[in-house]
């Protein structure tokens, strides 16, 4: 059962060294920050602020679990000591976010993560599990430690052009766990009650995009962020099926550049010249 800290934290000290610590996310959707601690070992799951114990030991390792800001944005307040544990892509993707935005520091001191690869972070074992989310490179975690296994889920969803990952993930997801952490990710935000049923797949909008712009022979705009790459390769593959010019802006034309080499997905380029960058007029 959980109970409240004195400084106002959710505590569930859910095994008889192992604890974890909820510091922010039990009443909102996003910028979840967890902490779990062993007998000797601390690790965060961050993207809310967190407020540091200065009495306690150093923490030893922060998992980022995809590169939406909820997720690390906070990153630039934490001890430049900690290693971070986060994708190659996801750290492609945060650095080219700070390059384009108001957002300050970077992650140097990092350890890249592969989904079915283990790795150690103090007493931690931690294997991270690739899954469906509009965020490229996003991870479930188990993390294990003193004969105990707690699965963090990450943002996911079934929907996307990734879905058969979160589908292996519940076929073949780790037995005996003791302890869920889940996101809400979309859970509360009352999209049913106005209208909105289930969400619509990827193969879906690239349909229904392919039919608006058929219907017109002037220009499809198209308002969407630049890190959802399924929305994007949906959006590519409707104007392959319409022959029209795929225009897109700069910095998405860095997000694909940079993230080339880790998927099978468009980028300007000889071998993808439906795809024109443009630049804004000064």
């Amino acid at each position: 059962m959980a109970r409240k800290c004195n400084n106002g934290k959710t505590e569930r000290p859910c095994f008889k060294t192992m604890k974890i610590i909820i510091h922010r996310g039990t009443h909102e959707i996003g910028g979840s920050c967890v902490e779990i601690q062993s007998k000797k070992s601390r690790i965060l799951i961050v993207g809310g602020v967190y407020t540091w114990d200065a009495d306690k030991k150093m923490i030893d390792g922060v998992l980022i679990s995809h590169p939406h800001i909820d997720h690390y944005g906070f990153f630039d307040y934490l001890n430049k000591d900690i290693c971070f544990y986060l994708g190659e892509a996801t750290k492609k993707i945060i650095d080219l976010t700070v390059m384009f935005t108001s957002i300050r520091g970077s992650i140097s001191n990092y350890h890249p993560i592969k989904s079915g690869t283990s790795f150690c972070c103090g007493d931690f074992k931690i294997t991270p599990y690739l899954m469906d989310h509009s965020a490229f490179d996003s991870y479930a975690f188990l993390v294990e430690a003193e004969g105990k296994r707690i699965i963090y889920s990450g943002d996911f969803r079934e929907h996307g052009r990734k879905q058969k990952a979160f589908q292996w993930f519940l076929e073949h997801a780790p037995e005996n766990i003791d302890v869920l952490l889940l996101e809400g990710t979309v859970l509360d935000r009352g999209l049913r009650g106005k209208g909105v049923g289930e969400f619509k797949s990827e193969t879906e909008i690239e349909d229904e995009t392919v039919k608006l712009s058929k219907a017109s022979k002037n220009m499809t705009l198209l308002y969407f962020s630049a890190q959802n790459i399924d929305r994007l390769v949906s959006f590519y593959r409707a104007s392959l099926k319409t022959r029209k010019i795929f225009a897109i802006d700069f910095y998405t034309a860095n997000i694909l550049g940079c993230l080339k080499d880790d998927a099978r997905i468009p980028y300007p380029s000889k071998d993808y010249s439906n795809i024109i960058p443009i630049e804004a007029e000064k």
